[in-house]
Formats: C-alpha cells, structure tokens, sequence
C-alpha cells in the first residue's frame, strides 16, 4: 500500500525574530525557534533518528521544522505553506498584525525571501518552469504548494477550494489549480482536462507551485 501525507503545518523558518526598536514589544513574546529549543529539551522530543544525526548535537530541536526534516521521510508529501505564514510572523514579530509597515513590513519581506530558500533547500527549483506569476517543478518526494499569502491552515476553510497561486486580477490557468483540485490530482494522480500539456509531467509527479507575484498577500484570492 502507498501512503500520502498531506502536511498543513510546521514548515517554520530558522530565522532570528524581529528585533523591535518600540519599547512597547511584549517581553512575553517567544520566538517559534526559542519554543522549539525549550520543547526539545523540556520533553525530550523522541524525533527522526536520521535527522538527528544530520544536526550537530545541541541542535537537534531543528528536527521539528518541516524543511530540515522532511528530506529524511520516505512517505511522499504535500506541504501547504503560505510565504507569509501568518502564525509564525504573528509570533516572530511580537506579536503584530498586518497592515505592517516600517520595521515589520521589511521584515515581512525577509520572511517571505527565507520561505523561497527554504523550497530551494529541499530541492532545487533552478530547472522549474517559471512564468511572471508562479514556478513549477517536479523532483524527489516533497511536493510544495506556496501562495503567496498572509494566512495558515486553509485547508479548514473554504480558502482550501479558493485560493490561487496566480497574481491579482490574472485569469485563472491550468498549472494554478487550488488546492483542493491539487490534492485530487497529487494523491490520486489523476489527469485533469484543464491541465496544460506542458505541464502534464509535472503534475503527475511531485509538484512544485509556488507564487512568484510582487507584493505582500498578493496571490490571487487571498
């Protein structure tokens, strides 16, 4: 039997927190790579032995985050994630919301350019297809589908049947499904009648759609 998984969450970013110029930043505020120290050690996290081994011993805690992890699970994978993942920026930020401005909106924007190295660690996007608004790529077991959102979790809303990683205002295509279409046609590997023949390869294998538009929250129907 060939098992699939779907993961919604835990794609976090090894990055530094926003360090807050304002005096009034919560001093409760913790990072989710501090959480993910103090978790490892207070639990004494039973993690992926192989990952384990790849990190130096005080740094085994990055086990816990998607992109260093993933690469040692044989089952093939789908990970949504937003490139401004609204539950860690919220948390990296000390706790700020959009609109963001200043400080925080640049560090937005370095948020969103970690999450895109991130892929490229995983597997190398150099090769994709690319056009003006999205990249396609098709190569090991962890398939990626990235909008370009301030969001997290869709796929417990009606923005899982929604979403587009397509630029605003462009019409929808076939290599821009939403995510529920793209589950259909990952875990069943199905063809679809709308799919472009170009890419018909890529999408029977693993997959690859990131949004490439300009701006924060700028996929289409974000």
């Amino acid at each position: 039997r060939l098992y699939h998984h779907h993961t919604r969450t835990g794609w976090w970013l090894t990055i530094d927190p926003m360090m807050r110029s304002s005096s009034s930043s919560s001093s409760s505020q913790i990072s989710l790579v501090r959480q993910a120290q103090l978790g490892f050690d207070l639990f004494n996290a039973s993690l992926d032995e192989s990952c384990l081994a790849s990190q130096i011993s005080s740094e085994g805690w990055k086990c816990f985050f998607a992109p260093i992890t993933l690469p040692f699970v044989e089952t093939p994978s789908l990970s949504q994630v937003f490139q401004y993942d609204k539950f860690q920026l919220f948390e990296d930020t000390g706790g700020l919301r959009p609109p963001y401005d200043g400080e925080a909106a640049a560090y937005a924007e370095q948020f969103r350019s970690s999450m895109l190295q991130s892929f490229a660690a995983v597997a190398d996007l150099s090769q994709s297809h690319k056009s003006d608004d999205f990249v396609v790529t098709a190569t090991g077991q962890i398939s990626i589908y990235s909008p370009a959102c301030y969001d997290h979790c869709s796929i417990e809303s009606s923005r899982f049947a929604l979403t587009r990683p397509t630029a605003p205002g462009a019409e929808g295509n076939a290599s821009s499904p939403t995510l529920s279409e793209l589950v259909t046609q990952w875990f069943f590997n199905v063809s679809s009648s709308q799919r472009s023949s170009e890419h018909s390869e890529a999408m029977d294998s693993q997959i690859r759609i990131v949004d490439a538009c300009h701006g924060f929250n700028c996929s289409r129907s974000c």
